[in-house]
Order: C-alpha cells, then sequence, then structure tokens
C-alpha cells in the first residue's frame, strides 16, 4: 500500500489521535500543569514508536521533557528535521468557552479543543505523514529526526541548550514546522521568515502601605499612572515606535519582498475582519499584514496592580508590602 493510501485508509484514527491528544492540559507555562505536561509528552513519544520511529524517547531538561525520534535509513538522501511543539497557550478566561478547553469537540469539518490548531494538529499531521510511509511503503524518501518540545508557549527556554548538545539534530539539511498561518482553505502557505521575539517585564513600586487619594493624592506619585506613561510613551502618534535605536539593526524589506506581499498578502480589510475591529495601527506606508510580518513591534502582553475588586477604593495605590505593579511588554523584531 502507497503512503496516500495508507494514510486515507487510516484518517479517522488520526482524527481520533488528535482528540486524545487535546485531552491532555500540556499548559507548559502553569507549573500547576507540570504532571499534564510530562504526561502528554509520554503519549506522543508512544505515538512516535507506533508511527515506526523505535527510538522514540524523552530527554528530560531543566523545564519540560524534549520528545525526539528519528530514521536514518535513506542512503544518499537529505536529513529533514521536523519541529514541533506540545504545550499549548492557558485556556483562561473559560467562560468564554463554549465547551471544555481540554474536552476535544467536533462541529461540522473541525475538531474544536485547546492546541487543536497550535500545535498538535500541525504536529499529529506530521507523524501521521511518516506512520503512513513506514508502515505503507515501508521507507521514508528522506532520513528524518522529530524534535517535539514542551516550552515553545513560554519562550522555549531549554531548546537552545538542547540543540548545542545532541549532535543528531544539529546534522540535518533542513528543518520543517507547521505552526504558522495559511490564507485559506486549499492556499497553502511556505512561510520562509518569522520575527523573533523577547519579553520583558517592568516593575514600578510605591509606597509600602497604601496611601489615602483624599490626602495623598496629587501629591505623591502613583505607580499606576506611571506605568501608563511609560506605557504611552512607547509608540509615537503616527505608530512608529519611540524607543531610541529600536530600529537600528533590525532588517528591512527587500522591494520584491513587498511587491509579492501586496501581490498575495490579505488585504488591509481582511485582517480587520478577521481581528473584529475597525481600524488598525501600521506604521505609514506599510500595511497591515507588512506591519505583522515585516516591521518589528512591541505589545503589551498585561498588566497588573491596583485594586481589582467591585467598587471604588479610595486610595492613590492599593499595595501591600512586598506587592507589585507590573506590566508585561511582548518585543517582535525581524533579523
Amino acid at each position: 500500500m502507497d503512503a496516500l493510501a495508507y494514510a486515507r485508509a487510516n484518517g479517522e484514527r488520526f482524527v481520533a489521535d488528535l482528540a486524545r491528544f487535546v485531552t491532555f492540559a500540556s499548559v507548559g507555562a502553569d507549573p500547576r500543569r507540570a504532571r499534564d505536561v510530562r504526561a502528554c509528552a509520554a503519549w506522543l513519544a508512544e505515538r512516535l514508536r507506533v508511527a515506526g520511529l523505535d527510538d522514540a524517547e524523552l530527554v528530560p531538561t531543566r523545564g519540560h521533557p524534549i520528545v525526539r525520534g528519528g530514521r536514518r535509513g535513506a542512503s544518499g538522501r537529505p536529513t529533514l528535521l521536523v519541529y514541533g511543539h506540545y504545550d499549548v497557550q492557558p485556556p483562561e478566561p473559560l467562560a468564554a468557552w463554549s465547551t471544555p478547553p481540554f474536552r476535544p469537540t467536533v462541529r461540522g469539518r473541525y475538531l474544536c479543543g485547546r492546541g487543536a490548531s497550535d500545535d498538535k494538529g500541525p504536529l499529529l499531521a506530521h507523524v501521521a505523514a511518516l506512520e503512513a510511509y513506514l508502515r505503507g511503503p515501508g521507507a521514508l524518501p528522506v532520513n528524518v529526526e522529530c524534535l517535539f518540545e514542551g516550552e515553545e508557549e513560554s519562550g522555549s527556554t531549554n531548546l537552545a541548550e538542547y540543540l548545542r548538545t545532541h549532535p543528531r539534530v544539529q546534522n540535518v539539511d533542513v528543518a520543517l514546522l507547521s505552526d504558522t498561518r495559511m490564507r485559506g482553505r486549499g492556499r497553502p502557505a511556505i512561510t520562509y521568515g518569522l520575527r523573533g521575539a523577547v519579553s520583558a517585564e517592568i516593575e514600578l513600586a510605591g509606597a509600602a502601605h497604601e496611601l489615602h487619594s483624599g490626602q495623598f493624592g496629587g501629591a505623591v506619585e502613583n505607580p499606576l499612572e506611571s506605568l501608563c506613561t511609560l506605557v504611552a510613551g512607547l509608540r509615537w502618534p503616527d505608530g512608529r515606535i519611540a524607543i531610541d535605536g529600536f530600529y537600528d539593526r533590525g532588517r528591512g524589506a527587500r522591494a520584491e519582498e513587498r511587491v509579492a506581499m501586496r501581490r498575495d498578502a490579505p488585504t488591509d480589510a481582511e485582517v480587520l475582519r478577521d481581528a473584529g475591529v475597525a481600524a488598525g495601527t501600521a506604521e505609514p506606508g506599510y500595511t497591515l499584514h507588512e506591519q505583522t510580518t515585516l516591521r518589528p513591534s512591541v505589545t503589551l502582553s498585561g498588566i497588573a496592580g491596583g485594586y481589582g475588586g467591585p467598587g471604588v477604593k479610595g486610595v492613590e495605590c492599593f499595595l501591600h508590602v512586598g506587592d507589585r505593579i507590573s506590566i508585561y511588554v511582548f518585543v517582535a523584531v525581524r533579523t
């Protein structure tokens, strides 16, 4: 049986495998989910063995384990590194889900659940393809190494060390991952470059106890107001980043890239429709899609501090000793 016939014959089982994969609450950034993450990794390693990669294993790191497996029997053929991640984003707020996030639900042609598309579905599609070759015709047309991590959603903390210390994943010809967007059904895309990212937490602190706004309002600096001022100063009114030197080392866009993107990329109207908003914030002279791909960005991903209960509390800043008032900033740069 050829690989495509095998895949078609086993399609329902592959979908059932994805449903099982989604049931693991593998939120890598949440320490309370560490046991779920490891159970998910163990299931994935076994799934690689079922596919025919007998050497599949869990590789311990200082964080969550890496799942690897490979097949090197195609003499004289290139070696393909297949990358993916089995960790998922936190599902909160849970009230926004119409069904529980880790209870996979089929709606029409879609299987819904946390991680079904990012990145468990695409990852498992690669595993299914490997199985279709190894259990169908019995051989792969190329050599393959699989590397699946459990920390992608929290910064891939231990991936670089693993890559430096494991020669098997260094000696490859090309890397393949499916963790990016397509233009739509029937319109596959090959993404050849992505922006790198770095995150930072900025913390401000005021008095070591709460101050009543009637006694100190306007006379004492309020950490929350200072954070808001800081955030407001990250951009110029025209959308450009206002941080000194921010654009100095980023790679600019080639003219042919911009021509191709204007021909094939989503229009501003499509981007706004997908986002569900009426207006965008692109820099002058750039489309919204170019802003998300070619241009660097600074994104505020969270802010915490002050009184968060019902009603109003008349204090300058609700801050106990040891509390923090923070903003979380996400920077993406194309290099």
